[in-house]
């Protein structure tokens, strides 16, 4: 038998997405998720479906309930969803690209949410805990393999350079000093995504691939000094190694809510016939 990366989630307070909560119904979801009632939380998402989401709504409902069963434990289920809202993403992405720009100016609310690009890698890193939980780790790699894929792209997306001064860096240092302009960036890559990389390929007996997910890791932090104001955790140093016999134990644990949107209404006066 293989030798696993042992990995226990500690559930602070609640879960993740819940991106657009607004609203009594939100108020009362987050509430339940907040004390830990999180079947409750279900059961009110799953009651409350046609007043929370609207039908442009898909990618948040499988989210919300995605996650949700995450933290009940119902970790086949929380796959399900969470899968489903993958697709919904990329769906929600094709059908974006097409529409006439004029949505884009005068009624954004008409558009399906399409997600953000850190619901998108979330979806896959909580996925590759369900299948760690259900001692399925090929799943969890299959996940992981897919994060790194979305993480490939959103470096194409929103640029390389600054990625690549940095990884030249780590040639000449294990550390890498904070890049202000970095810091001003889009959303490039996930500190969480490479550290459950690590983990698993660790796990699964790839060490060269844990070192790759570390330096990833290292870069994360310095390309984005605003998500992560604060050092490395100097305990990577000490990921490898692992002696024989032995496994490193490592503890994850979640605190907080995820981002609120709220909506913001921009008017602009534009002057008629004189």
């Amino acid at each position: 038998m293989r030798k696993l990366t042992y990995v226990l989630l500690l559930t602070i307070l609640c879960p993740l997405f819940f991106s657009c909560a607004s609203g009594n119904p939100y108020v009362r979801v987050d509430n339940l998720a907040h004390k830990g009632e999180y079947g409750d939380g279900i059961a009110a998402i799953e009651r409350d479906k046609k007043n929370l989401y609207r039908n442009k709504d898909a990618v948040l409902y499988y989210l919300d309930a995605g996650m949700l069963n995450h933290y009940a434990q119902e970790y086949r289920r929380s796959t399900e969803l969470l899968q489903a809202g993958e697709r919904a993403i990329e769906a929600a992405y094709t059908k974006s690209i097409t529409m006439e720009i004029g949505t884009y100016l005068l009624n954004d609310t008409t558009r399906e949410y399409a997600g953000e690009d850190y619901e998108d890698i979330y979806s896959n890193a909580f996925n590759a805990l369900n299948y760690y939980h259900e001692n399925d780790l090929e799943g969890a790699m299959v996940e992981i393999r897919r994060m790194n894929d979305k993480l490939r792209f959103l470096s194409t997306k929103y640029g390389i350079i600054v990625d690549n001064m940095q990884k030249k860096a780590l040639e000449e240092s294990t550390t890498i000093p904070p890049d202000p302009a970095a810091g001003k960036n889009t959303f490039t890559d996930s500190a969480l995504a490479r550290y459950l990389g690590m983990l698993f390929y660790r796990g699964n007996g790839n060490d060269d691939d844990a070192r790759i997910e570390r330096d990833a890791l290292k870069i994360a932090f310095a390309n984005a000094p605003r998500v992560y104001p604060y050092p490395v955790p100097t305990s990577l140093e000490g990921e490898f190694p692992v002696p024989a016999g032995k496994a490193r134990f490592n503890v994850i644990g979640w605190s907080g809510f995820a981002p609120v949107k709220e909506e913001e209404r921009l008017r602009i006066l534009i002057p008629g016939p004189r």
